[in-house]
């Protein structure tokens, strides 16, 4: 089987921000829609926007093309800006950071992930973030949904062995671009995902990726690298605490050899 018949897809999530005072603005009662029902974005079917917790949310419908993937991508990004633009606010580029306690007084803006993911090296459900500690720090992630024919149906076991191929040629040379380590401290750990129909959802990376062509190819290409190798066969065990040291830790050595050894472009 060849790369091609792989779909990538992916729900980002971004802040709007005063373009005023750099302040960060609940998206609440903005843009409408949940998880359960998103709102149309009125650009084709697949395309949708909600709002998650203080951030928008859009999801864009599955590309088999590095082309086609930056198209949706950037069609999303503009008819969102676009509203963003009419109430007078920017969408901001920020992976993570604080809101006044005044734009967090609705109920929903604490209302965190219900739905659980996993740790494709633990197998076991990841802890739910300690949000007490720092309240008013919000998150965005960059999930991206990976379509691969065999993981349908497939076994939890291969899933996790799959997800772990992610790490290697998405979540670690993400270390090199992704200049906000502050959000790993609530989310993005090595390994997050969650079992999909088609697939998975990989859950390590931030929204950092989403504001480029060049770097949503380089999600594109990586995601299907990543499936090519775990089509290999090739053993990766080996190397798994290479690659959770790599991500969790920041480890740059850890980075470097793993990018090294793989030949990884970064």
């Amino acid at each position: 089987m060849h790369t091609s018949d792989i779909t990538i897809g992916a729900d980002p999530e971004l802040f709007l921000v005063n373009p005023d005072n750099n302040s960060l603005i609940s998206a609440i009662d903005k843009f409408g829609g949940t998880k359960e029902v998103p709102v149309p974005l009125g650009i084709g079917d697949g395309y949708s926007v909600l709002e998650d917790n203080v951030m928008v949310e859009f999801n864009i419908p599955p590309a088999s093309t590095a082309d086609r993937f930056v198209e949706h991508i950037q069609k999303s990004l503009g008819k969102i800006e676009q509203k963003a633009n009419r109430m007078g606010l920017d969408l901001s580029t920020l992976a993570s950071g604080h809101f006044a306690l005044s734009e967090l007084e609705d109920w929903r803006a604490w209302v965190f992930g219900c739905e659980p993911d996993y740790n494709a090296y633990t197998q076991k459900k990841n802890p739910k973030p300690e949000v007490e500690t720092d309240p008013e720090f919000r998150t965005c992630g960059g999930h991206v949904h990976v379509g691969v024919d065999e993981l349908q149906d497939a076994p939890f076991e291969e899933i996790c062995r799959a997800v772990a191929f992610c790490d290697l040629h998405l979540g670690v040379p993400s270390m090199f671009f992704d200049k906000d380590t502050k959000r790993r401290e609530r989310y993005g750990k090595a390994g997050a995902f969650r079992v999909k129909p088609y697939g998975f959802e990989y859950r390590t990376l931030s929204n950092f990726w989403i504001f480029h062509p060049d770097l949503i190819k380089w999600a594109y290409y990586g995601t299907q690298q990543a499936i090519k190798h775990y089509r290999s066969g090739f053993d990766l065990t080996p190397f798994y605490g290479d690659i959770q040291k790599a991500i969790n830790d920041n480890d740059k050595s850890s980075q470097e050899f793993l990018i090294r050894h793989f030949n990884i472009t970064v």
